[in-house]
Order: structure tokens, then C-alpha cells, then sequence
């Protein structure tokens, strides 16, 4: 009988690090994106864009 309870307080704590562990990685995933996509130097850069040029002879791409 003590070894049904012991196994079955061994998966209650299974259960418990398990769903401690999902949301310990699900908020680093978030946190994570959150910071590529506001390090993005796109959102951050308030010039106006520059126009693109159907000449051949114009472009905008300097190399």
C-alpha cells in the first residue's frame, strides 16, 4: 500500500515540475522575441524612406 502512495506522490510532483518547467521556458520564449523584435533598428528609425526609381541608370542601392 505505501508503494501506491509513494508512486502516486511521485507523479503529483512530476506533474507540478513539469507544468513549472512549460512556463518557465513558454515566458523565456516570449521575452525572448520581444527582444529581437524591439531591438529591430526599423522600429527606431524615423527618416523618411527613400524613394525607389524605375530608371535604370538611378538607383537608390549604393555599394
Amino acid at each position: 500500500m505505501y508503494l501506491i502512495w509513494e508512486v502516486r506522490d511521485w507523479k503529483f510532483v512530476a506533474m507540478v515540475l513539469d507544468r513549472f518547467f512549460l512556463y518557465i521556458f513558454t515566458s523565456t520564449c516570449l521575452a525572448g522575441t520581444l527582444c529581437i523584435f524591439l531591438y529591430a533598428p526599423s522600429l527606431y528609425d524615423h527618416r523618411i524612406p527613400m524613394e525607389g526609381s524605375n530608371e535604370i541608370g538611378n538607383t537608390t542601392c549604393i555599394y
